[in-house]
């Protein structure tokens, strides 16, 4: 009964989110689905929320990438950080109110990206694990590197980021 979605964006339109809904209320038993959130939909589209309980889409994996303005819109993301974490928590609250307690999420970041500093990046990071993870809850952040295939290089393990060959020398990121 528990589902991932091979959709990359689930709550792309209202009428995809409908027809899931109204499929799956037809169904004899419950499921419970895992995807992939457009956070700035899932934000500016409160009427979807509804959709996404009836298809019993509990499990919401966030593509943030970055709290940071400009790094965001960099990746086309261009939801104001303030409105994004204040959505981000309505949207908590009220799928952990309804969903009998099935709600998860994580929120994926990126680091490397354009105009993002360590301090914003660490600031991010903090929000989620202070402000949208709580104690006893199953919210979680996401961290990857920033990638940048070489267009000569056919092979992702021979051909590193900018961010693997130099973080060590940069001197901003330590071993633990």
């Amino acid at each position: 009964t528990n589902y991932d979605v091979a959709d990359e964006t689930i709550n792309e339109t209202t009428e995809k989110l409908k027809g899931v809904a109204d499929v799956i209320k037809r169904l004899p038993f419950d499921i419970n689905l895992k995807g992939f959130i457009r956070p700035d939909l899932l934000v500016s589209r409160q009427q979807d929320w509804e959709h996404m309980a009836e298809a019993g889409l509990w499990a919401h994996f966030y593509g943030v990438e970055s709290f940071n303005h400009s790094s965001a819109k960099y990746v086309g993301k261009g939801l104001h950080p303030d409105k994004l974490k204040q959505g981000l928590l309505d949207a908590k609250k009220w799928f952990v109110q309804n969903g009998r307690k099935k709600y998860r999420a994580s929120v994926s970041l990126i680091i490397g990206l354009p105009g993002e500093t360590e301090e914003t990046f660490d600031d991010g990071v903090k929000w989620v694990m202070n402000e949208f993870s709580q104690p006893g809850h199953t919210e979680s952040v996401a961290i990857f590197a920033l990638h940048i295939q070489d267009g000569d290089a056919n092979n992702l393990k021979s051909n590193y980021s900018h961010f693997d060959r130099n973080w060590e020398k940069e001197g901003v990121f330590k071993k633990s």
